[in-house]
């Protein structure tokens, strides 16, 4: 049999297997915000850890770190360091967040800011303004997952199923399980998906095992290939391997689906254990991918695309015949998608909540949930008629997601660590952060001595959000002068 042979046929199996799971989610279905969208706060540890693995863990964790590895060289190692950036970030966010949303009942965002800012009359200018920020990114999500569930699904076939095909029928897998069990289908299919990751990432390492490739051998072929990888990092990089590690520290904890998870965890002490575990996978996977890209510098030198080249490694592994080998390939071509499609359902269902919860001055009525369900056949059925014209693309907007979304960090972490800071201070900052961002793009800047716009962009926020509080606890201790005599 065909690579291709194989990988239709594993498509199909993996399709397969997403079925009883969506039968049995059903039987458990509830037209409650909290059954639907946190399964009724009940995941326990395995699928905890799995649901969140396969959601942070995009088409960029596997494809765009393994290019990024082989064309930057050495320098890219600071990928590995994302996991420790995300640990960290979580712990910020989580234990604090965490016993308030279980005893409050909180189902999106918008409830804790609801809840933190009740009675503040800018609080509904602030909640719309991170609800729109974060709908905008969620939307740029779901729109590149689908594009990358089409490319990827005619790579596995070998162009039996067309991108055109892959896109409708896998936005449509999505939407029916998300529709049939909601938050409990998704972390169940979650589950099965990180597993899938989790054996690819096992085959890939084989690979490099088999090779009999050390680290010295390869940084030896690396000298004489790119030996300006093989240089100490300047002072611009280290800036900028700080400024990424915190741009992604503290954007990536604020995802929606990220807070939603929290929410959804089964108690306090599954949570903090799954986090755990979470940064021991994210970590490994990050430096299998590592490892693999460097070791693909020696073997492909020049002529590819860089958003090719894990897909050219498989080709190659698969190419000398052996029957492992293939079947190798094929697995970490579903483990590609199966790291797709977990985003993919999780952005869907975040976002849906966001828009049916979070806009309105008070959360909808709508016991039936038929508005949520509308919601996603019409955001589903718009992004993959987009995703069918291969030629759009918003690759400018993934490059930005993580520094709009950075803007709302205060919202967050420091409206929960700071208890007097008022919604006012917060929106201003806001404002600021992304007029701030605006302009800077508008004049085509993306960097600063290093560090990103986004970061520069956060400063100028907290600056701004300070100087409001500070000015607003100056007037209110500050003894009003007399007016006309009196």
């Amino acid at each position: 049999m065909t690579l291709a042979e194989i990988g239709l046929g594993g498509l199909l199996l993996y399709l397969l297997i997403l079925i009883p799971v969506c039968v049995v989610a059903w039987r458990y279905r509830s037209n409650a915000h909290s059954s639907h969208y946190l399964a009724n706060r009940s995941l326990g540890f395995f699928v905890l850890v799995l649901t969140l693995y396969a959601t942070i863990q995009s088409s960029n964790s596997l494809m765009g770190a393994t290019s990024e590895t082989w064309r930057r060289g050495f320098f890219w190692v600071v990928a590995v360091g994302y996991v420790v950036a995300m640990s960290v970030g979580y712990h910020f966010i989580a234990p604090a967040l965490r016993p308030i949303a279980c005893k409050q009942g909180f189902v999106t965002p918008g409830d804790w800011l609801r809840h933190r800012f009740q009675n503040d009359p800018v609080e509904p200018m602030l909640r719309r303004g991170i609800t729109l920020i974060m709908t905008i990114v969620l939307g740029n999500m779901l729109f590149a997952q689908l594009k990358a569930i089409g490319e990827i699904t005619e790579v596995i076939t070998g162009g039996m199923v067309s991108y055109s095909v892959g896109v409708v029928v896998l936005a449509l897998v999505i939407l029916v399980y998300d529709l049939v069990g909601g938050l409990r289908a998704v972390a169940w299919t979650d589950a099965i998906q990180g597993l899938i990751m989790i054996t690819g990432l096992i085959l890939l390492l084989v690979w490099i095992v088999e090779k009999n490739v050390s680290l010295a051998a390869i940084t030896e072929s690396i000298a004489q290939i790119k030996p300006e990888s093989l240089t100490p990092p300047s002072s611009e990089q280290q800036r900028y391997w700080l400024s990424t590690l915190l741009l992604v520290g503290l954007s990536t904890v604020i995802y929606p689906q990220a807070i939603q998870r929290i929410f959804a965890a089964k108690s306090h002490t599954t949570l903090y254990h799954s986090m755990a575990i979470l940064g021991v996978f994210v970590f490994m996977t990050h430096l299998i991918i590592f490892f693999v890209g460097l070791a693909a510098i020696p073997l492909f030198r020049e002529g590819y695309q860089s958003d090719q080249m894990l897909p050219v490694i498989l080709k190659h592994w698969a190419d000398d015949g052996s029957a492992t080998h293939t079947l190798g390939a094929m697995m970490i071509l579903l483990a590609i998608l199966a790291a797709i499609m977990s985003t993919a359902d999780s952005v869907l269902l975040s976002l849906v909540s966001l828009l049916s919860r979070d806009l309105a001055k008070e959360t909808v009525q709508n016991p039936n949930m038929q508005l949520d369900r509308w919601l996603s056949i019409f955001i589903m059925g718009a992004l993959a008629i987009g995703a069918l014209y291969r030629d759009v693309t918003f690759w400018r907007l993934v490059e930005i997601k993580l520094e709009i979304l950075l803007q709302c960090m205060p919202a967050f972490i420091v409206a929960l660590h700071w208890r007097s800071v008022s919604a006012r201070a917060i929106f201003s900052g806001l404002l600021a952060g992304i007029g701030v961002y605006a302009l800077a793009l508008c004049q085509g800047f993306k960097q600063w001595q290093g560090i990103h716009i986004g970061v520069i962009a956060l400063g100028c926020n907290l600056l701004i959000m300070l100087a409001i509080q500070q000015y607003s606890a100056w007037r209110a201790f500050t003894p009003q002068s007399p007016v006309d005599g009196r």
